[in-house]
């Protein structure tokens, strides 16, 4: 078992109930790490060797989207790999509707540096959006973002949550620069 280091807190604590009761000042040390040891592991992000690596995987969901200025919900798989060559993971979707299936991929890039992210959709022009939260996300890989692109006086906003076995987005637009309409919520779980 590896040694714990003891909470400066716990070390001051420890020190007082010594001063002031009869237990040696230098019994501190071997009280604390007794406690240490047998109290619980505080459970640490593991550290992020990718942005990508929580996004990686086989995931299940649906999304709830207007298509024709209706509400359609359907089914929907998605596989992400990452492509570190290129710095930037591969979505691919599977919708199954009442239509049947239909495929899409995207292709997503972030920079945590510049607080950018870069969309694709396959044989489609690029979107650049500005990213808040990203630089705090990229320190676990998990938790929220925001990203916005603005054209003119209109704004897409795209807003991101990746849990240990949850991804959520939604997709939303303001046509004069301040009142989000959503026209798309996706909701997903890791497949095992």
């Amino acid at each position: 078992m590896k040694p714990r280091t003891v909470n400066p807190a716990l070390r001051l604590f420890l020190s007082i109930v010594c001063i002031l009761t009869t237990m040696p000042v230098n019994a501190y040390p071997q009280v604390a790490n007794s406690l240490a040891s047998n109290a619980p592991e505080i459970p640490r992000s593991p550290a992020v060797e990718s942005i990508y690596q929580n996004f990686i995987g086989k995931w299940e969901g649906y999304s709830e989207r207007l298509i024709g200025g209706r509400p359609v919900t359907e089914s929907v798989e998605i596989v992400i790999t990452e492509e570190p060559k290129k710095h930037r993971m591969k979505l691919d979707y599977l919708y199954h509707g009442e239509n049947g299936t239909t495929s899409r991929r995207r292709f997503l890039q972030l920079d945590p540096a510049k607080e950018k992210m870069k969309l694709v959709d396959e044989g489609l022009a690029s979107d650049q959006y500005d990213v808040s939260g990203l630089k705090q996300f990229a320190q676990t890989g998990l938790g929220d973002f925001a990203a916005i692109r603005r054209d003119g006086s209109e704004m897409t906003r795209v807003i991101f949550h990746l849990g240990l076995g949850t991804l959520n987005y939604e997709w939303a637009g303001a046509s004069d620069g301040k009142t989000y309409e959503t026209w798309s919520r996706f909701s997903f779980r890791r497949k095992p």
